[in-house]
């Protein structure tokens, strides 16, 4: 019975008391013909025998009368004359009951009984007027015998009486079974008014449970699907093949599931996917949800764009570059704000490290970080790490100085002492000639070489053990720099390692983030579709009240239905607000965890300015490590030298006291100490050219 399904709610309820109606139209047509039937029969025994039997109870009475009076008449002289007109007046009444009666509808035994009558008494009057005649003539013998038994006038007197006994009797008789059938029609009546009420309830028991199927069925059907949908569970639908009121809003219902589905979740999926390229239009001018959406979409785009921005002026090393938090509401504007503060927490600590980074680059290691930056965590370690580089270089530098300072002097006191050999071989060359005569002068000559040969072999040995002090001390500072190198190394890998974990939280926190708007989208769904299920419970509970009794069944289930929305309602207010709890936890963290990792990153970038300017010291301290090996290898040449000339100076000695037998010798001997005197003035020119150019490196740094 498709047809009744399809039929309109409204149409259906006039349907089932159209039903009623006609089954109590047709109970009350029966009970009006019962009725008429028995009014029929009412009348009939009214109108023919109850009438029949007063006019012959009339009849009677008047007959009994005229019989009293003849005796009175005959008796009472006296009252003859009123007896007389009594008489007249009976016999005018038993006449017109009479005629009265013969109008009746009769049987044909009541025409045979009123015939009978008629007979007898018409022969009744004419010996009753004889018996008065007699009276009048005194014969009282002619009326004792017309008052005598069997006589005419007391025959047609009984049989007369007899006559209009028997027409009492058969109206008396048409009348119980007048009243004997009314009695059974009444009973049939009413068996079939019983028969027919019992149909018509049954019917409309039937109509009424057939309706409320009708109509409850799908409404339950319904009522499930909104439990599905308060579950989250999106993929059911009602394909309800109807076209009421419950058919066209299953169809709303299945549609409303697949824009939900399609469009809001698809979308909402998109957005937790990180694809923002969806575009929607809205249905009309009321619709909320696809502006919302889009709206959403947007703000993420924006913020998108305006991260992007920033990331890019960072990588571009423009930290001054801030994000627009006007442009955005609520959450959203409190990001831009929190990457903001972040930035401004870590551009001042950062462009103060590269200041004094540079300074060290430059050579001034008495540079430090300025005491009225306020720094926190991990910045406050970097801090005291970068200070105490300065310190440490400034103090190894000031040593190094220090002993470059301590080696000049020496090469100077060197230089001079050679001069002085230089001086005395000279003399020894220019006396050789005459070493006979100047025998003693030569021997005092080599006695002040020898001395200066000493002298000159202690300040090399100073030269020498000073050299490898500044090696040592040298070597130390390139340890320390190369520590503090990997130490900056293993900080910037840690940076590194940091900045990751970070990336990943944040993007654990922005994901649940994403969730949670996407069941609070869902949620206030379920919100607005429990407020309009519970309009329709209300609707369908006043049509169940215009419905009456008929709609008893469909109220309960619309009372249920609005119960439930009520009960969906105050859940997802209850889940919404929890909701919101979490998603301000979750903006919170996505705060933090940006600031940190926005600092991580320009922290790493310091790091590796930091790891630059380490390298340039060590490129540096290299230089000066070799320069100083230089001088030392010089100072051994010069030792070496100093050893000669001294054994050729005592070899000089020992020729010069033999002068005269080896002059020659001592000549040969003072040319080759004056060659050796020129190649250790050699020697301690290098050796002044290297410390000058060790001074110069050094003195490029300020400690």
């Amino acid at each position: 019975m498709s047809f009744i399904d399809d039929m309109k709610i409204g149409k259906k309820l006039i349907g089932g008391f159209v039903i009623v109606l006609l089954i109590m139209a047709m109970i009350a047509a029966y009970g009006y013909m019962s009725a008429q039937d028995a009014a029929s029969r009412s009348k009939v025994m009214y109108e023919t025998n109850l009438a029949a039997i007063d006019k012959m109870g009339l009849v009677s009475a008047d007959f009994q009368q005229m019989r009293a009076e003849i005796y009175r008449y005959i008796y009472v002289p006296a009252a003859r004359s009123a007896a007389t007109t009594t008489i007249d007046g009976l016999k005018a009444s038993i006449r017109a009951n009479i005629d009265s009666y013969s109008n009746l509808d009769l049987t044909d035994k009541d025409k045979a009984a009123l015939n009978s009558f008629e007979t007898n008494y018409a022969t009744f009057i004419t010996e009753y007027d004889k018996t008065i005649k007699a009276a009048d003539a005194n014969d009282m013998k002619t009326v004792d015998a017309q008052l005598a038994a069997g006589s005419p006038l007391i025959t047609s007197r009984t049989n007369a009486v007899a006559a209009y006994k028997e027409i009492i009797k058969l109206n008396q008789d048409n009348a119980a079974a007048l009243n004997k059938a009314s009695g059974d029609a009444a009973a049939a009546a009413a068996l079939y008014m019983a028969i027919l009420s019992i149909a018509g309830i049954l019917i409309g028991i039937g109509v009424a449970l057939y309706m409320a199927r009708s109509i409850t069925a799908p409404i339950e059907q319904v009522g499930k699907n909104l439990k599905e949908l308060s579950n989250g569970h999106l993929g059911n639908r009602l394909k309800l093949s109807r076209k009421d009121e419950i058919g066209e809003m299953a169809a709303v219902m299945d549609q409303f599931s697949d824009d939900l589905q399609n469009n809001v979740i698809g979308t909402m999926k998109k957005i937790a996917d990180g694809d923002l390229s969806t575009e929607l239009k809205a249905k009309d001018i009321q619709d909320e949800i696809t502006p919302a959406l889009m709206t959403t979409t947007n703000s993420l785009r924006a913020l998108v764009s305006e991260a992007g921005m920033l990331s890019k002026a960072a990588v571009a090393g423009q930290l001054s570059t801030r994000g627009n938090a006007d442009k955005f509401k609520g959450g959203y504007r409190e990001v831009i704000v929190g990457i903001n503060q972040t930035l401004d927490g870590v551009v001042a600590p950062v462009n103060e490290a590269m200041r004094v980074s540079g300074e060290y680059a430059q050579g001034n290691f008495t540079a430090r970080v300025d005491e009225k930056l306020n720094v926190q965590g991990d910045f406050v370690k970097f801090k005291e790490a970068l200070n105490n580089v300065g310190i440490q270089v400034s103090k190894a530098l000031t040593i190094i100085n220090q002993q470059v300072g301590d080696l000049a002097a020496s090469a100077e006191e060197a230089n001079a002492s050679v001069e002085e050999v230089s001086a005395g071989s000279a003399q020894v060359a220019k006396n050789a000639s005459g070493v006979s005569v100047n025998a003693e002068k030569a021997t005092q000559g080599v006695e002040q070489v020898q001395k200066a040969m000493e002298d000159l072999s202690r300040t090399i040995q100073d030269v020498a053990t000073k050299s490898e002090l500044v090696a040592k001390i040298v070597q130390d500072t390139t340890n320390y720099s190369r520590e503090g190198m990997e130490l900056a190394r293993k900080t910037e890998q840690g940076m590194q390692g940091i900045t990751k974990s970070s990336n990943d939280v944040n993007q654990i926190i922005l994901e649940i983030k994403a969730q949670m708007d996407k069941i609070s989208e869902i949620v206030n769904l379920i919100t607005d579709l429990a407020n309009q299920t519970n309009l329709l419970a209300l609707n369908a509970a006043i049509e169940a009240a215009r419905a009456g009794d008929a709609g008893r069944g469909f109220a309960v289930v619309a009372t249920e239905v609005k119960s439930l929305a009520v009960e969906s309602r105050a859940s997802a207010e209850r889940i919404s607000e929890m909701i919101d709890n979490l998603q301000k936890q979750t903006l919170s963290a996505v705060d933090a965890v940006s600031a940190a990792n926005t600092g991580v990153k320009e922290g790493s970038a310091a790091l590796h300015e930091t790891l630059t300017s380490f390298n340039n010291i060590v490129t540096s301290i290299d230089k000066i490590s070799q320069n100083v090996s230089d001088v030392a290898a010089a100072a051994e040449e010069q030792a070496a030298s100093v050893e000669e000339v001294t054994a050729s100076v005592n070899e000089v000695g020992g020729l010069m006291q033999n002068t005269t037998r080896e002059a020659t010798d001592a000549a040969a001997a003072s040319e080759e100490s004056s060659a050796a005197i020129d190649q250790i003035t050699k020697v301690v020119a290098n050796v002044n050219t290297i410390v000058d150019k060790v001074t110069k490196e050094v003195s490029r740094f300020k400690c």
